[in-house]
């Protein structure tokens, strides 16, 4: 069996960090396949990723929003393939252009497979047309449709995608384990440390939590410092905000990091202010490393985390109450303690891996069987 997995990424994020890692370990003959944006310079952030693991990957250089040329190298590949080929493409761009290179002349024994990697938000009009434009041609190009989460599931499904192709794949991840005792903030440092991790995008809300930690300042002398860990267009403009509420000698911009995850445990607490999420890679690292977690409940959020994995909180709520919530779980050492351990087992029992590979190799025995 054979999968080419066909991404669009100019930067390696949640769904790179899932897949690139876990084929290493893939069953089936694999190969990556690489849609560069030639207009953003000469970095290969997804091809060097892919190298670092060991992994066969190709590029297709794009040079516009729908790059004929591209396509076409893409049908060229295609046609240069033999047996029974499954193109598993990830998110919407990405799959409007493997549709277009099988268009045409596809084969009986090629298949179209999508993982839709968090369905809820987009954070700009590109994106939410590109968005509808995928949602159109999963009717007529894709042979099932991955969903990371249930509620990804019930929202791709009211926007038109036909329930016959829609397939629950839960996003699964492992890394080295580490026990609560284990963790380097257990050694008082003088401060309530604070992390979030995410591009700098509208949709990832960091706005929302600097207003509310400028609330948290007036209601509590509590020391504490908050890392931003992760880039994007927002970096300035969060910079500057952060100075107008008067919390910039405590927030962090640190950028982009590779295995942020190993640096968990410093932390009192990971946070997460999104508007929409599957089920976020760094909350599944978290519970890896047994780390405290305090998010919106959104998407997948709620299903990764159970009743007590972590100190869920509702967007609508005001910042002055979002600031008591996490003033009140940062001091409470007990209840943190049970909810990242919580965690911790629930991401072992479902969400590890292992499982992920073996789900997904169940997906394409499913599709090979169309051809038997």
């Amino acid at each position: 069996m054979r999968a080419v997995h066909i991404f669009n990424s100019s930067s390696i994020s949640g769904p790179e960090a899932l897949v690139i890692p876990a084929l290493k370990h893939a069953p089936w003959k694999t190969e990556v396949w690489s849609l560069r944006e030639a207009r953003r310079g000469e970095a290969r952030p997804l091809e060097e990723y892919c190298e670092h693991y060991g992994l066969r990957v190709k590029s297709f250089e794009v040079n516009a929003r729908l790059d004929f040329k591209a396509i076409k190298k893409m049908k060229s590949n295609i046609e240069s393939l033999e047996g029974n080929v499954i193109f598993h493409s990830h998110d919407a761009k990405a799959s409007i252009y493997t549709w277009a290179a099988l268009a045409g002349e596809r084969r009986k024994n090629c298949r179209s497979i999508v993982t839709h990697h968090g369905a809820m938000a987009r954070p700009d009009t590109l994106s939410r047309f590109y968005e509808r434009i995928f949602t159109y041609g999963t009717k007529w190009f894709a042979d099932s449709v991955l969903c990371v989460c249930n509620s990804d599931f019930e929202l791709l499904l009211n926007r038109g995608v036909p329930e016959n192709k829609l397939q629950l794949h839960l996003n699964g991840i492992t890394r080295p384990t580490l026990t609560w005792d284990a963790r380097r903030s257990n050694t008082f440092h003088g401060e309530k440390k604070w992390a979030i991790v995410g591009r700098l995008s509208p949709e990832k809300n960091h706005s929302r939590l600097l207003e509310v930690l400028s609330h948290l300042q007036i209601l509590s002398s509590l020391p504490w410092s908050l890392d931003i860990l992760g880039d994007g267009a927002l970096r300035m403009e969060l910079q500057k905000q952060s100075e107008k509420l008067g919390v910039h000698k405590k927030v962090n911009f640190l950028g982009y990091k590779d295995e942020v995850w190993k640096d968990f445990d410093k932390y009192d607490c990971l946070i997460n202010f999104s508007h929409g999420e599957g089920i976020p890679i760094s909350l599944l690292e978290a519970g890896w490393r047994t780390t405290p977690v305090f998010a919106s409940a959104v998407g997948g959020i709620p299903e990764l985390c159970g009743a007590n994995g972590a100190e869920l909180f509702e967007l609508k709520e005001n910042n002055e109450d979002l600031a008591l919530k996490l003033l009140n779980y940062s001091n409470d050492n007990h209840k943190r303690r049970n909810r990242a351990e919580m965690l911790n087992q629930r991401v072992k029992d479902r969400f590890s891996e292992g499982q992920w590979l073996a789900r997904l190799e169940k997906i394409y025995q499913a599709a090979l069987g169309k051809w038997q």
